[in-house]
């Protein structure tokens, strides 16, 4: 490094190993997450984007929510302006439920930052799980025109906001776009849509992870399938399972006691 007293790299280390960590090798990459975590500290620990790094690590890898939520609100406290600690405090706060706080956190990040697509689409994500669905609809399509990360994400929300206000023809548009997508959510979406054959699905979702594997079998039904991907993602991704409300759209998989300890395992309640 050029100048190993410089902060911001230290914590994009320390968010660079939590990355692999939830989608990687676990137990390694979690290792390296709190090692860089640690030097990261003794360089600046009065740095608001380290104390950013620290919140998702203790809660999207050790799903220690108290913990993150602790380091988030510290970042904050250092750095108001921080658009990024705002919007990745929403985050904590939507998949923990608390809805309306989490709105308040991605509205501020919004303020701080118009442009910034994340707690946009966010706004949106949260809209659709209190019901607000037009406002639903208007954030995630505002998300996607300002970037393409996590398009598949804001195309999501608006067809189940268009599905929940009984939209067909608009459901199906957006069902086609995400098709065209490709990815785990594409492969959902032909599903739906009927434009995938059984051994081409099967064949894709042998080769999906654990949690979007769950996901796509949820919406088959096949739900004894979509608990053993989720086993299954506890070691392959697990920071994907801070989303495990994802699954409380298929009522019978969610009231099944399997998945109420897979729940509480992450560290939630069903």
């Amino acid at each position: 490094a050029i100048d190993p007293s410089y902060a911001p790299a230290h914590a994009l280390v320390v968010r660079n190993h939590m990355l692999l960590g939830g989608w990687g090798n676990r137990i390694e990459s979690i290792a390296l997450a709190h090692t860089a975590l640690e030097r990261a500290m003794l360089v600046d620990s009065m740095n608001s984007d380290i104390w950013v790094a620290a919140g998702t690590v203790y809660w999207e890898l050790d799903w220690d929510w108290q913990e993150g939520e602790a380091a988030l609100k510290k970042a904050i406290s250092l750095d108001p302006a921080n658009y990024v600690a705002h919007w990745e405090y929403s985050g904590l706060l939507y998949y923990s439920g608390r809805y309306h706080e989490a709105e308040r956190e991605a509205a501020t990040a919004v303020e701080l930052n118009p442009l910034y697509a994340q707690p946009i689409r966010q706004l949106g994500m949260i809209s659709l799980a209190l019901e607000r669905y037009e406002n639903a609809i208007t954030h995630c399509k505002r998300a996607a025109t300002l970037s393409r990360y996590n398009q598949d994400g804001a195309l999501l929300c608006q067809f189940r906001a268009h599905e929940a206000l009984g939209q067909e023809e608009q459901a199906g548009e957006v069902l086609r776009q995400l098709a065209d997508l490709g990815g785990p959510i594409g492969g959902l979406a032909m599903h739906r849509l009927g434009t995938i054959d059984e051994s081409l699905f099967q064949r894709w979702a042998d080769e999906a992870s654990g949690f979007w594997a769950a996901l796509i079998f949820a919406d088959r039904g096949e739900y004894d399938r979509a608990i053993e991907e989720l086993i299954e993602a506890k070691s392959s991704s697990p920071a994907a399972l801070i989303s495990i409300r994802r699954f409380r759209y298929y009522p019978a998989l969610w009231s099944d006691p399997r998945m109420h300890a897979i729940v509480r395992e992450v560290g939630l309640e069903p």
